[in-house]
């Protein structure tokens, strides 16, 4: 299983994704969002161990696999995101944009007011050492 679909229908023609860092069962990990600026919600979330540009280049294939296209544009703020999304942008995949503020805020917004505290909420009741099984499913309850 890869990551976990939102968004019902075809992906909007601009995300803005971003990773953060949570503990989940004693062990932290890395979890990218890609969200839709314009309605502000998650369209596909995606657990990982290791932030690396490996699994940056995976999240995108995966997001691409899962709705079939490519977004026309991302927007990031740049950090360690730029090279696997330049690479895709000179494959002339998509067009990067690098944004602070703005719908960039939005983002942030959802990882420190809502995704860290309920995964922290749930980890407190739903401790798991079985790796990234409990994180994929919880979100997934709300998809």
């Amino acid at each position: 299983m890869a990551g976990i679909k939102f968004h019902q229908g075809f992906l909007p023609p601009v995300i803005v994704v971003d990773e953060t860092w949570v503990k989940v069962g004693g062990k932290g990990a890395w979890i990218y969002v890609a969200l839709d600026p314009r309605t502000l919600k998650v369209v596909y979330l995606e657990p990982f161990f290791v932030r690396d540009e490996g699994n940056t280049n995976a999240f995108l294939e995966h997001l691409v696999g899962t709705y079939g296209q490519w977004p026309k544009l991302v927007i990031t703020d740049g950090g360690w995101l730029w090279a696997a999304f330049s690479f895709w942008q000179v494959e002339g995949k998509i067009t990067w944009k690098v944004v602070r503020g703005g719908e960039r805020s939005v983002l942030e917004g959802f990882f420190g007011e809502f995704l860290k505290r309920r995964i922290k909420d749930f980890d407190r009741y739903f401790f798991t050492k079985k790796g990234l099984g409990s994180l994929r499913r919880w979100p997934q309850s709300f998809a």
